[in-house]
């Protein structure tokens, strides 16, 4: 097995963070493997001011999706801007 680390003491680890467009994949999709976040704030996704579709799962398979959380509450849609929040499938029957 190899381990691979970075060692930065107080400062910034940036991945990809030039002036030039990418794609960053990190893990892979052969199964059995966890991508794990630690934090000792906020993880944010998406939160800079460039439109982007975030999705979690896929359309097929057994996915789910689970919120885990503190004393706080869970906020979906919770900010200034007018906007559906649809929570559900447009299908007959689930």
């Amino acid at each position: 097995m190899v381990i691979w680390s970075v060692t930065t003491g107080t400062g910034a680890i940036n991945i990809g963070t030039d002036a030039f467009a990418k794609t960053i994949t990190v893990g892979n999709d052969t199964g059995g493997q966890d991508i794990i976040f630690f934090a000792g704030g906020a993880i944010n996704i998406g939160t800079n001011s460039q439109t982007a579709t975030i999705t979690i799962g896929n359309g097929v398979g057994a996915n789910q999706v689970k919120l885990f959380y503190g004393t706080d509450g869970i906020l979906i849609g919770n900010n200034a801007i007018a906007h559906a929040v649809t929570i559900g499938n447009t299908l007959a029957t689930s």
